[in-house]
């Protein structure tokens, strides 16, 4: 069985870096991630040991961004 869990929303200031996670419940591993962003640049994105996803980016835009990871996990 998978579920896919979606890390809360980060917002992000022009010209920043910023980080957003998403993790997998007790009992799960981690497979696979993804994530939401409107307009912005990802530096990585990428599923980290078996517990959650990882995103970076940098917000290259004038205004605000709003994004999430989400995060692929497999029962054990």
């Amino acid at each position: 069985k998978l579920q896919y869990i979606e890390g809360a929303d980060v917002v992000v200031a022009p010209g920043d870096v910023a980080s957003a996670y998403a993790f997998c419940p007790p009992n799960t591993t981690a497979i696979s991630g993804g994530f939401f962003v409107s307009i912005a640049n990802i530096g990585a994105s990428q599923t980290y040991g078996s517990t959650f996803h990882a995103i970076i980016l940098l917000n290259d835009t004038s205004i605000p961004v709003t994004v999430n990871a989400t995060v692929v996990c497999a029962a054990r």
